[in-house]
Protein backbone atom coordinates (compact mmCIF):
# COMPACT_ATOMS: atom_id res chain seq x y z
CA UNK A 1 0.00 0.00 0.00
CA UNK A 2 1.72 3.31 -0.83
CA UNK A 3 -0.53 5.40 0.79
CA UNK A 4 -1.96 7.81 -0.67
CA UNK A 5 -4.46 9.23 1.71
CA UNK A 6 -7.34 10.59 0.16
CA UNK A 7 -11.10 12.79 0.48
CA UNK A 8 -14.42 13.18 -0.76
CA UNK A 9 -17.76 14.65 -0.10
CA UNK A 10 -20.61 13.84 -1.14
CA UNK A 11 -24.54 15.89 -0.81
CA UNK A 12 -27.33 14.67 -1.18
CA UNK A 13 -31.45 15.56 -0.78
CA UNK A 14 -32.89 11.36 0.75
CA UNK A 15 -35.44 10.20 -1.27
CA UNK A 16 -38.45 9.92 0.95
CA UNK A 17 -39.34 6.08 1.92
CA UNK A 18 -37.29 4.37 -0.41
CA UNK A 19 -33.94 2.83 0.76
CA UNK A 20 -31.29 5.02 -1.48
CA UNK A 21 -27.45 4.17 -1.67
CA UNK A 22 -25.71 7.30 -0.57
CA UNK A 23 -22.04 6.30 -2.14
CA UNK A 24 -19.86 3.16 -3.34
CA UNK A 25 -16.61 3.14 -2.93
CA UNK A 26 -14.27 0.03 -4.83
CA UNK A 27 -10.59 -0.19 -4.88
CA UNK A 28 -8.21 -0.91 -7.70
CA UNK A 29 -7.93 -4.38 -8.75
CA UNK A 30 -5.51 -6.03 -6.27
CA UNK A 31 -5.53 -2.85 -3.83
CA UNK A 32 -7.11 -2.39 -0.79
CA UNK A 33 -8.78 0.24 0.98
CA UNK A 34 -8.21 1.82 5.12
CA UNK A 35 -11.68 3.75 5.57
CA UNK A 36 -10.27 6.30 8.71
CA UNK A 37 -13.16 8.82 9.10
CA UNK A 38 -17.35 8.48 7.84
CA UNK A 39 -18.73 12.43 8.76
CA UNK A 40 -22.72 12.50 8.25
CA UNK A 41 -23.96 15.90 8.73
CA UNK A 42 -27.82 16.56 8.33
CA UNK A 43 -28.88 20.01 7.23
CA UNK A 44 -32.30 20.58 8.55
CA UNK A 45 -33.90 23.46 10.72
CA UNK A 46 -36.77 21.06 12.10
CA UNK A 47 -36.83 19.31 15.59
CA UNK A 48 -39.13 17.40 14.86
CA UNK A 49 -37.28 15.55 11.51
CA UNK A 50 -37.28 12.03 12.21
CA UNK A 51 -33.81 10.23 12.52
CA UNK A 52 -32.49 8.59 9.61
CA UNK A 53 -31.23 5.18 9.41
CA UNK A 54 -27.74 4.50 7.64
CA UNK A 55 -26.07 1.11 6.90
CA UNK A 56 -22.69 1.08 5.76
CA UNK A 57 -22.88 -2.35 3.99
CA UNK A 58 -20.37 -4.21 1.52
CA UNK A 59 -22.58 -4.99 -1.95
CA UNK A 60 -22.13 -7.69 -4.50
CA UNK A 61 -22.53 -5.33 -7.56
CA UNK A 62 -22.35 -1.64 -8.99
CA UNK A 63 -25.83 -0.98 -9.47
CA UNK A 64 -26.63 1.31 -12.64
CA UNK A 65 -26.79 5.46 -13.08
CA UNK A 66 -24.50 6.26 -10.53
CA UNK A 67 -22.61 9.03 -11.28
CA UNK A 68 -18.86 9.67 -10.81
CA UNK A 69 -17.78 11.92 -7.53
CA UNK A 70 -14.54 13.86 -7.79
CA UNK A 71 -12.18 12.15 -5.12
CA UNK A 72 -8.88 14.22 -3.45
CA UNK A 73 -5.78 13.76 -2.53
CA UNK A 74 -5.00 15.19 0.75
CA UNK A 75 -1.23 14.55 0.50
CA UNK A 76 -0.34 16.64 -2.87
CA UNK A 77 3.47 15.41 -2.45
CA UNK A 78 2.89 12.54 -3.66
CA UNK A 79 2.69 12.02 -7.13
CA UNK A 80 1.47 9.02 -8.31
CA UNK A 81 -2.82 9.35 -8.70
CA UNK A 82 -5.69 7.77 -6.57
CA UNK A 83 -7.03 4.82 -8.27
CA UNK A 84 -9.87 3.97 -6.38
CA UNK A 85 -13.57 4.49 -7.89
CA UNK A 86 -16.25 6.09 -6.05
CA UNK A 87 -19.65 6.56 -7.45
CA UNK A 88 -22.81 8.14 -5.57
CA UNK A 89 -26.68 7.71 -5.89
CA UNK A 90 -29.75 8.56 -8.16
CA UNK A 91 -29.13 4.66 -9.50
CA UNK A 92 -32.10 3.55 -11.79
CA UNK A 93 -31.13 0.27 -10.57
CA UNK A 94 -29.64 0.06 -6.78
CA UNK A 95 -26.35 -2.25 -5.66
CA UNK A 96 -26.76 -5.16 -4.35
CA UNK A 97 -26.14 -5.72 -0.81
CA UNK A 98 -24.28 -8.48 0.47
CA UNK A 99 -25.93 -9.12 3.42
CA UNK A 100 -23.02 -7.76 5.58
CA UNK A 101 -23.79 -4.90 7.76
CA UNK A 102 -20.83 -3.68 9.70
CA UNK A 103 -22.09 -0.66 10.77
CA UNK A 104 -25.43 0.37 11.26
CA UNK A 105 -26.76 4.06 12.95
CA UNK A 106 -29.60 6.50 12.64
CA UNK A 107 -28.28 10.19 12.81
CA UNK A 108 -31.19 12.97 13.19
CA UNK A 109 -31.32 15.45 10.04
CA UNK A 110 -30.48 18.19 12.77
CA UNK A 111 -27.36 16.54 14.05
CA UNK A 112 -23.70 15.12 12.90
CA UNK A 113 -21.69 12.44 13.50
CA UNK A 114 -18.38 11.04 13.29
CA UNK A 115 -17.11 7.55 12.53
CA UNK A 116 -12.94 7.88 13.34
CA UNK A 117 -11.33 4.34 13.11
CA UNK A 118 -8.44 4.65 14.73
CA UNK A 119 -4.68 3.90 13.58
CA UNK A 120 -4.15 0.27 13.40
CA UNK A 121 -7.82 0.36 13.43
CA UNK A 122 -9.09 1.26 10.15
CA UNK A 123 -12.29 -0.13 8.22
CA UNK A 124 -10.80 -2.27 5.54
CA UNK A 125 -12.20 -2.58 1.64
CA UNK A 126 -10.35 -5.37 0.28
CA UNK A 127 -9.80 -5.76 -3.45
CA UNK A 128 -12.61 -6.73 -5.86
CA UNK A 129 -15.15 -5.70 -2.37
CA UNK A 130 -17.61 -2.76 -2.48
CA UNK A 131 -18.71 -0.77 0.65
CA UNK A 132 -21.72 1.50 0.04
CA UNK A 133 -23.97 4.18 2.42
CA UNK A 134 -27.52 3.68 2.44
CA UNK A 135 -29.48 5.65 3.97
CA UNK A 136 -33.26 2.75 5.04
CA UNK A 137 -36.16 4.01 4.49
CA UNK A 138 -36.49 8.04 5.82
CA UNK A 139 -39.44 9.22 6.71
CA UNK A 140 -38.93 12.42 5.02
CA UNK A 141 -36.76 14.21 2.30
CA UNK A 142 -34.00 15.53 4.29
CA UNK A 143 -30.59 16.94 3.31
CA UNK A 144 -27.19 15.78 4.25
CA UNK A 145 -23.82 16.26 3.74
CA UNK A 146 -20.95 13.54 3.82
CA UNK A 147 -17.55 13.07 4.03
CA UNK A 148 -15.04 10.30 3.75
CA UNK A 149 -11.28 10.19 4.27
CA UNK A 150 -9.15 7.09 4.20
CA UNK A 151 -5.42 5.78 2.77
CA UNK A 152 -5.46 3.85 -0.77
Amino acid sequence: MAGKRFAFNVQRTLVLTTDDTIFQIRPATNQRLLLERLIIMGKSNTATDTPVEFELVRQTSDGTGGSSVTVRKIDNDIASSLNLTVEQGDYSTEPTDGGDIPFNLYVHPQSRIELVFPFGREFVIGSGERLGLKAINPAQASEFVFQVEGVE
